[in-house]
């Protein structure tokens, strides 16, 4: 087991996660979790010969499908946990005591799990940054394989690859540093202690790692909130449409159907296309900010 040195008590490099690198860890994720999302659906594909569920479309019927909305809240909630019991298992085998936790930067919200006030080899950093993404991804794409009826365990991987955006971000700073350093993975981010003292510098990583200019993260920002509100408002108006029973509909943008509810005496059917909402996202957003500066002025 791995140990770490004592070395000066002041850190040679700070990161900070800031609320727009937490923004940019958002859209890479939503990035990650389509690109996943696709490659799953054409390995499914080929292995079984029939189609897993469509990345592009997501449609629930009843009688009684409210089992499967479930599991759809349910899904996102559970695989992040376990990815943070794995780390938190990681982090206690190399003698740490991890601390469970969840928070928000502007919004955008993150959980954590971290060792307050305990150093580790710069290995033993990477080791917990990487084991539940490759335990979880590995088994999960084992049994997806052998199993199709498991087909829900594609989504499993996407949430899991695009959920571990910030440890592959923070992984890829640290590979920057010899393997003779010691590191203190905090709350928002890590401290790297080394032997010199002439190298040492406080860097905020907000600033320097940003990957987009200034004036366009309240953009993007807003972006994000506008698609996420689109891609639950659908799942929202389930049940009370079903409880009003409101008459079959549909709503089209651009000649693609963004939304349709039908309703019969057998029960109902709810579809909607996230892929349109990434569409219309950006343009409500620009339209929502240009109304807005036009009211400030």
């Amino acid at each position: 087991m791995p140990k770490a040195e004592k070395y000066p008590s002041r850190p040679i490099y700070v990161f900070r996660l800031s609320h727009r690198l937490a923004l940019q860890w958002m859209m890479l994720g939503l990035v990650l979790f389509s690109a996943i999302s696709v490659a799953v659906s054409k390995v499914y594909t080929a292995i079984h010969q029939q189609h897993w569920i469509p990345p592009d479309a997501l449609e629930l019927t009843h009688p009684w499908d409210y089992g499967r909305l479930a599991a759809l809240f349910a899904l996102p909630i559970a695989t992040p946990a376990l990815y943070g019991c794995l780390h938190g298992l990681t982090l206690k085998a190399f003698g740490g005591t991890p601390h469970f936790g969840v928070g928000a930067k502007h919004l955008s919200p993150y959980t954590f799990v971290t060792a307050f006030g305990q150093r580790f080899t710069r290995n033993a950093f990477l080791v917990s940054k990487f084991i539940p993404l490759v335990i979880i991804n590995i088994t999960a794409l084992g049994l997806l394989m052998m199993f199709p009826r498991l087909a829900w365990l594609g989504w499993v991987v996407a949430l899991n690859t695009a959920g571990a955006v910030g440890d592959l971000w923070m992984a890829s700073l640290v590979c920057r540093y010899p393997a003779s350093v010691n590191i203190e993975d905090q709350r928002d981010g890590f401290a790297i202690y080394g032997p010199g003292e002439g190298s040492r510098s406080q860097i905020q990583s907000g600033d320097r790692h940003s990957v987009w200019p200034a004036n366009l993260w309240q953009i993007i920002h807003l972006t994000l909130i506008v698609f996420v509100l689109l891609t639950l408002m659908p799942l929202s108006l389930l049940i009370p449409f079903d409880i009003l029973k409101v008459p079959p509909f549909q709503l089209t943008v651009g000649g693609q159907t963004f939304f349709r509810w039908m309703q019969g005496r057998e029960g109902f059917s709810i579809s909607f296309r996230p892929l349109v909402a990434a569409l219309l996202a950006p343009a409500i957003a620009l339209a929502i900010a240009s109304a807005s500066r036009g009211l400030r002025r």
